[in-house]
């Protein structure tokens, strides 16, 4: 009687069923082939499969198949394309204490053949795991205190004056404007400056004529050569791992002098640090000597300098590239700089007070601002080994996240007008704050980049600097980002700087 009432029907009749997950295998993305996968599917009208465009493509990839893409070659882990921020918090958050971040596999297999690094000091951008744990622990103390960053203001105030004295001032032609070697030029201030912030030393990058085959040149070169030839190698179906392969080759040999001269200047900067008595190492350690005090052994605070002068070359050019390009486009936004400059550096002779760039929000902001629109590392990556329920699917254990940051901070969908530069969304004050998590260009988390305050101090000093002396302007067409594993201006730097 009671157990078949037309009431106990109801409630079975109306209760909810569970919502089926769905699997990996419906993710929409290009069409997969046999052996090829859908690698040739991942193209634009406007771009062709040229990996340089992978932002466009994956732009125009996002109109076609929505929020979540998937990406698949044979013997590589599935990968996904992740388009909207709360889909990249979620990533974050599951990654754990000890986040894997795919990429950098040459870099990864050169260096487990490197006596330097074969033996566990494999470094932060080639370790993973306990590994990656341990090397992490001894560094970053020093690399995040905020006052690492700030005994190094006078420091980089002085080569940013040398760069506008030698690079700027005696380079400029009739017209003011920089000629087409003005971003080779930006690499040396950027060797020059992460020279100092990690060994305390100079080497003269911007010296007048410097030599083609000069140490400083064949290390900015080295530099270029290994981001080229990652973009090739790390992307595209993996053969030099089982074939002879010339790119490999080439990559190797740019690696090998990389670290063989940046070695010579670290070995030098660590003898240096051993001859000094206790009396004469008064006053505000160096980088080097913390790593050292913190328990590094020689071999970590090696790799460290190492990956500190591979990753803040073209990383730190870069930005400070696009920031100028930003402010020449947007005669406004560098006049209300200016104006905040000023107020701290009133004449031209006026020197950075050791905190004065707590006192320019303005300038702060603008740097922010350049790293939503032209961020050096616009995707970020992780690799999660346990399942996951993400967005209606269930995912397998060993995929491959890549939230989209750029491509979703560069989206009406997501931020107010987001092609006008406006330092403004950076204020305090303002009443529109964008996700937590759409816009991180340094990553997120335990392996956020260690670097982040150098690189953001670097820039502000050198704009800084800039905008005291300079107007700038810009008289030729968009200057737009490629990709070689970091994103690049795809022109010539033809600025012009007109005196204040």
């Amino acid at each position: 009687m009671g157990i078949h009432s037309s009431k106990n029907i109801r409630l079975l009749s109306t209760a909810v069923k569970p919502k089926r997950l769905k699997s990996v295998t419906e993710i929409p993305g290009p069409p997969v082939y046999p052996f090829f996968g859908n690698v040739f599917g991942f193209t634009s009208p406007e771009t062709g499969p040229d990996p340089s465009r992978i932002l466009e493509i994956l732009d125009y990839q996002w109109k076609i198949y929505g929020d979540i893409i998937k990406f698949e070659i044979p013997t590589r882990p599935t990968t996904l394309f992740l388009f909207r921020p709360d889909l990249a918090e979620k990533i974050y958050r599951a990654s754990g204490s000890k986040p894997l971040r795919p990429g950098f596999d040459a870099l990864r297999h050169v260096r487990s053949k490197d006596p330097l690094t074969n033996q566990g000091a494999m470094g932060l951008l080639t370790s993973e795991g306990d590994q990656w744990y341990s090397f992490r622990s001894k560094v970053q103390q020093p690399m995040l205190r905020p006052k690492s960053t700030l005994r190094y203001t006078p420091d980089l105030e002085s080569i940013a004056e040398e760069f506008i004295s030698k690079k700027i001032m005696d380079a400029r032609d009739g017209k003011s404007e920089m000629g087409p070697d003005f971003l080779e030029d930006l690499y040396k201030w950027a060797l020059e400056s992460v020279t100092c912030l990690a060994l305390n030393a100079r080497l003269g990058c911007l010296e007048p004529n410097l030599p083609h085959d000069s140490h400083q040149m064949q290390i900015i070169r080295g530099v270029s050569d290994i981001f080229i030839n990652s973009m090739y190698l790390d992307n595209r179906f993996q053969f030099w791992r089982f074939f002879p392969s010339p790119r490999l080759q080439k990559f190797t040999d740019a690696y090998n002098t990389f670290r063989d001269l940046c070695s010579g200047y670290i070995n030098q900067a660590l003898n240096d640090i051993k001859l000094r008595s206790s009396d004469q190492k008064g006053g505000d350690p160096t980088l080097l000597e913390l790593f050292t005090e913190r328990g590094c052994d020689e071999a970590t605070a090696t790799v460290m300098a190492l990956d500190m002068m591979f990753a803040g070359i073209d990383t730190s050019s870069h930005l400070a590239a696009f920031a100028m390009y930003q402010l020449a486009k947007h005669p406004e936004v560098q006049e209300k700089l200016h104006a905040e400059v000023k107020k701290e550096l009133p004449s031209k002779d006026s020197k950075l007070h050791m905190k004065a760039l707590e006192r320019m929000p303005y300038l702060r902001a603008t740097v922010k601002e350049a790293l939503r629109t032209n961020p050096p590392a616009p995707l970020m990556a992780r690799i999660l080994k346990e399942p996951l329920e993400l967005d209606g699917y269930q995912l397998p254990g060993n995929t491959v996240y890549i939230p989209c940051h750029y491509i979703m901070s560069m989206s009406e969908r997501f931020v107010d007008n987001p092609k006008e530069f406006m330092p403004e969304r950076w204020l305090r004050l303002n009443k529109n704050p964008m996700h937590p998590f759409l816009v991180l260009p340094f990553g997120h988390g335990p392996r956020m980049c260690v670097g982040k305050r150098f690189a953001e101090q670097e820039v502000s000093i050198l704009l800084a600097k800039i905008i005291q002396h300079f107007k700038v302007e810009w008289h030729h067409g968009d200057l737009k980002m490629k990709i070689e594993t970091i994103s690049k201006p795809d022109g010539p730097l033809r600025f012009t700087f007109l005196d204040r």
